[in-house]
This record gives C-alpha cells, structure tokens and sequence, in this order.
C-alpha cells in the first residue's frame, strides 16, 4: 500500500503548483515514481469526508487481526 500524504489548510495551491513542476521535472529524467496527496481547504472540510467508519478502518488498517482465544472469545453461558 502506498503512503498518502494529507494536507489541511496552508498555501494548499502553491504546494500543489510546487509538487506538479517536480514532478514533471523527474518524469522529464525517467525516474519513475507514485505519489498521493490529498488537500482540504480546513479541519471542517476533512471531517465532512472522514466518516468515523473510514477513520476506524485507517486506524486498524495494517493490524492483523488475531483468532479469537478462550480469554478473548465472548463466550455464551452454559444452560
């Protein structure tokens, strides 16, 4: 998975102007390279995107899940 880099607030067009010559530059030499970057104009307008389904989903994103055990398994009682 690739690393995306988040931006909130600042000089979000002159980052953006910068990244887009760079890059255009390093393509004009050959390199090859992938980057993603996502820019929201304040704190509102990233919370209007980021449910709290998807923030839960990044946060464990990468964990590996472990089997449920005897101490961590929810267990019916006996009857």
């Amino acid at each position: 998975m690739s690393d995306v880099k988040i931006t909130v607030g600042g000089e979000m067009e002159d980052e953006a102007a910068r990244r887009f010559v760079d890059a255009w530059r390093r393509a004009e030499h050959g390199e090859s390279f992938h980057e993603r970057h996502l820019a929201f104009e304040s704190r509102d307008a990233l919370a209007r995107v980021l449910t709290a389904k998807r923030s839960r989903s990044n946060t464990t994103r990468g964990e590996r899940r472990r089997p449920p055990t005897q101490s961590n398994a929810q267990t019916d009682p006996p009857s």
